[in-house]
């Protein structure tokens, strides 16, 4: 599991306006990538529909997931690119 860095050490200081400040300044970042906000599901998808970064859906707040059950590889690679903004919790 990858959660967001800054969104976890804001949580972990107990900071949660700073914590969603920094979700929300991420998703602002993806969409500009071409991630696409999808509401229903509580966050961003990525636009090889491969992974989705949660921003409102909870237990899963802050996390990247795979979004499509057959994109494994597309997945990995994604978390790959995004590696440096993350931090791997297992």
């Amino acid at each position: 599991m990858y959660i967001l860095k800054g969104y976890k050490d804001n949580i972990s200081k107990q900071d949660t306006t700073s914590a969603k400040v920094e979700l929300f300044n991420y998703v602002r970042q993806l969409e500009q990538k071409g991630w696409i906000d999808d509401m229903m599901e509580g966050g961003v998808i990525s636009p090889d529909i491969s992974t989705i970064f949660y921003y409102n859906r909870m237990p899963y707040v802050g996390q990247l997931a795979q979004f499509r059950a057959n994109a494994r590889e597309q997945y990995r690679k994604t978390c790959e690119n995004l590696k440096k903004d993350f931090i791997e919790v297992k």
